[in-house]
This record gives structure tokens, sequence and C-alpha cells, in this order.
């Protein structure tokens, strides 16, 4: 999945290139033509000029030859195939961009190539929301957190094991927009999807994922150890998240489920956020295990904000802590 994702990148690039570099209309090719026979005084101009509109025949696949008069080039006008102005060439624009995005790697795809990388021997094992969702239990499974995962789910981890988690439990996700399942079940839906709620809701579930699959937060792809399965960042916040080119174009049941964070938002790691500065911290934690990295996580949060709210003069006199303020209050951040 990796190396097919960036082969057909690199292959897309590639044909991008040529697809837009001969959008060029019988408009264009007179204007050069204009030019040339007004450079009466100036003969390397007038050159120049000819070499372009040579190299205007060759890119939209009018053969031609360097170095010829004026009149060679007018006779190879009635031979064009291309637009007539630059309002049938902004369609044409519009055409092939819209053609492109069906080309580019899909949310699912870039979540999937995570989950092969950090975890090969699922790959077998059922959906990938399901294969998510296992690793979760798995991994995150903190019952103390009921705005996840809820006590039915549980109860049926505790008695009958994850394997009895299959994909029914992903039926009332599909079947409504506001089911009843629990959350961490819709999260792992979404995460696979590519649907997204809202950026402060994706953040989250993005943290427990990195927590869950053992990634890394990299300070350079250059130190000592650096695994680019694990980067988080590139991986998880820029490739999956914020640069993803379809995430608001399409969506994988084509409809409008609510869905109001398609557009990239730029929700990155933001180094001056404390929250992500904790997220880093645990994250990068040796010798502890996801879950434990989730409860100290979400402790120092709890103590954190105790601590600010009760200060005698707490107030909020810029937008970040504004941000924060909302954090207090909800217990959501973004």
């Amino acid at each position: 999945m990796k190396r097919d994702i960036t082969d057909r990148m690199d292959k897309i690039q590639a044909e991008t290139e040529d697809r837009f570099t001969n959008l060029y209309c019988k408009k264009d090719f007179e204007y050069i033509l204009k030019a040339a026979k007004e450079a009466v005084y100036d003969k390397s101009l007038r050159v120049q000029y000819l070499k372009k509109l040579a190299d205007m025949f060759h890119d939209v696949g009018t053969p031609c030859q360097y170095g010829q008069s004026i009149a060679y080039y007018e006779d190879l006008l009635p031979l064009l195939e291309v637009a007539e102005n630059t309002n049938d060439v902004n369609r044409e624009l519009i055409k092939r961009i819209t053609s492109l995005h069906s080309q580019f790697p899909t949310p699912s795809e870039f979540i999937e190539r995570i989950v092969n990388s950090l975890e090969p021997e699922t790959v077998l094992h059922g959906s990938l929301e399901l294969r998510i969702l296992r690793r979760f239990l798995r991994t995150v499974n903190v019952k103390e957190n009921k705005k996840y995962f809820s006590k039915s789910l549980l109860e049926t981890v505790d008695s009958q094991g994850i394997e009895a988690v299959n994909e029914d439990v992903f039926k009332a996700v599909k079947a409504s927009k506001k089911s009843n399942c629990a959350p961490i079940v819709q999260g792992c839906y979404n995460l696979a999807k590519g649907r997204f709620i809202s950026s402060v809701a994706i953040k989250e579930l993005l943290v427990l994922f990195a927590f869950a699959f053992d990634m890394r937060y990299y300070f350079s792809n250059r130190e000592a150890g650096y695994d680019v399965n694990r980067d988080v960042e590139k991986n998880l916040f820029i490739d999956y998240y914020c640069d993803n080119l379809t995430r608001y174009i399409s969506l994988d049941d084509g409809g409008d489920d609510g869905i109001s964070d398609r557009e990239p938002s730029g929700t990155v790691i933001n180094p001056k956020n404390f929250v992500d500065v904790l997220f880093v911290y645990y994250l990068n934690r040796q010798g502890l295990a996801a879950q434990e990295k989730v409860v100290r996580f979400y402790s120092v949060l709890e103590k954190i904000k105790k601590k600010w709210t009760t200060q005698p003069n707490y107030r909020f006199e810029n937008e970040g802590l504004k941000r924060f303020n909302d954090f207090a209050v909800t217990g959501k951040y973004g």
C-alpha cells in the first residue's frame, strides 16, 4: 500500500505536468505571431517569439520546425486542434482538474497504509474500521473514559473477548446518522472512511489512534532510530488529515451525513499548545503501555485544567487563552 500510493502520486504528478502545459487557445498563437511581426527593428526579439511559437506548436502536438519564417508558422495555424478562446480553455482546465481527484489516494487508503504498516498481521482480519476498533479495545480501552467506551461494548469484551466484536457492531453506524452505538465505534468508522464531524473531535481521535498504534513524534527525519512508518506528524496529521486532496471532494457513501469538516483545516501538532506538548510527551515515553499513556495524558490534562480555572485572577485576554477556556468548560480541545 505504501509503495503503491507513492508510485501513484509520482505518476499523477507527471501526468499533471503533461496535461496542463499545453492549455493554449488559438488566440495565444495569434498573439505571439502578431508580436513577432511587430518586432521589425529587433531581430533577436523576433527570433525569441518564433522559438516560443514553435515550442507552443510542439506542446499541443502539432509537428513543426524551428527557425522558420513567419509565413511558415501562419500556414500551421489551420492545423491546430486547440480551443478557440480563453473561455474554452477555462472550461477545459476545470474539466481536467475535476477529473484528477478520482486518481488521488483517499483518506481510507492513507489510514489503511498506517494500519498495514504497524499491524500487518491483521490485514485479512475484517474491515479497516473493525481492525482499528479491535486495536483500540486492546490498547487504549479505558473503562473510565465513558465518553468513548460504552458499558455494553466493554461487557461484551470482558465476557466474550475482543474477537466477539465483529462487523455487526457497525450496523447502527451505517443505518443512522444518530445511532446509539458506542462513540468509539462511530469514531473508528469515521477514521476508516475519512468522515470528520469537526476538527476538535477528529483531533482527539487522532491522539487516541497514535497512542493505540504506538506511533512516535520525531523532531527530524534524520534523528537516530527514525521510523517513517511510526512518524505521527507525517502519516497521521499531514498525509491522512491536513494534506489529503480528496477528503473534501468525495465521501465513500456519496452523501452528506452532517460532515462539517470536509475541507482540510490545518490542524497539526502545535508546539505552542500545552495539550499537544503533553500528547507528544506521553507518546514518546518509553516503558509505558498505550493504556497507561492515555490514562496519564487525560489525568494531567484534568489537573492542569483545575489549576488554571481556580486561579484568583482567572482571565483570558487573547484568542489562544479563550480556546483553553473553551477546553476547560467542555473538556474538548482543538
